[in-house]
């Protein structure tokens, strides 16, 4: 449909736009610059366009570039969005003030949305500012409609900072929200493990895996909570899988220091020896 809107009028930028949209939900991300681009072509002071190219630029690691996007989104006044982009970017170029300031500014231009706040908190934590950044999702005003998302990032945080209770009880508001997310599932589970409650771990990360059969993390928690469960091979099976899927090095060394609290010293040794 949209290839015939385009067809019958070249200079439609909208059809441009929607076709880079669908290709990005599709996760053809190289595609769906293309069509950006071309709708940008036409329409250079497209904010839309310009702020999903900052995105996907950002998804491909293309800083420079995502930033320039984010520039021109914000200067076309795409506002809010472009501003939480850029924060995002910055962030991720270890420019944390300027993050901050950009999702303060965001915060400003609209104080009832949650993704500047979590981009806010995301600064200040990369600040080494745990407590301070745990405030903003304290301070977050009750006009805010909040979503599982911003649920999962203070959970996350929350779990940085030691207090594991909390953690559990946030992640639980985000599953209630979106029992579909794999993501929420799987901070579950590491949840679960970091409490010593390995059955619930379990559970969680089984729901993950069926989410999502390629999430690395839901099979490591897996493999955890099957040590602890004294169920072994099934445990390295599924540690196996979660190798394969391409865990670091850290995560495995994880993996043993449990096989070697739970006893099984040569299993651990094997796998160190590989």
């Amino acid at each position: 449909m949209l290839d015939m809107a385009i067809a019958v009028d070249p200079d439609y930028a909208w059809a441009f736009s929607e076709k880079g949209w669908v290709q990005k939900s599709e996760g053809d991300l190289e595609a769906s610059i293309a069509s950006f681009k071309q709708a940008v072509e036409i329409n250079p002071n497209y904010g839309f366009a310009l702020y999903w190219l900052a995105v996907n630029h950002r998804k491909l690691d293309r800083l420079e570039e995502a930033l320039d996007f984010a520039n021109r989104s914000n200067d076309a006044g795409y506002g809010y969005w472009a501003l939480v982009e850029r924060s995002r970017i910055l962030l991720a170029m270890g420019r944390r003030v300027q993050a901050m300031r950009d999702a303060t500014l965001a915060i400003e231009t609209d104080p009832a949305r949650e993704a500047a706040y979590v981009s806010k908190a995301k600064a200040l934590n990369d600040m080494g500012l745990i407590g301070v950044a745990l405030t903003v999702y304290r301070d977050m005003p009750d006009e805010v409609e909040r979503s599982d998302y911003s649920y999962y990032w203070e959970a996350d945080l929350l779990l940085e900072d030691g207090d594991v209770e909390a953690a559990d009880r946030v992640i639980d508001k985000a599953i209630a929200l979106n029992a579909e997310d794999n993501d929420n599932w799987s901070l579950k589970a590491y949840i679960a493990v970091e409490s010593d409650r390995f059955s619930t771990a379990l559970d969680a990360a089984l729901k993950a895996s069926m989410l999502d059969e390629t999430d690395a993390w839901a099979r490591l928690y897996q493999a955890v909570a099957l040590v602890h469960l004294d169920k072994k091979e099934e445990a390295l099976e599924q540690f196996g899988r979660a190798v394969e899927m391409g865990i670091s090095d850290g995560n495995k060394s994880w993996f043993i220091a449990h096989l070697v609290e739970e006893g099984f010293s040569d299993d651990a040794r094997a796998l160190r020896d590989r």
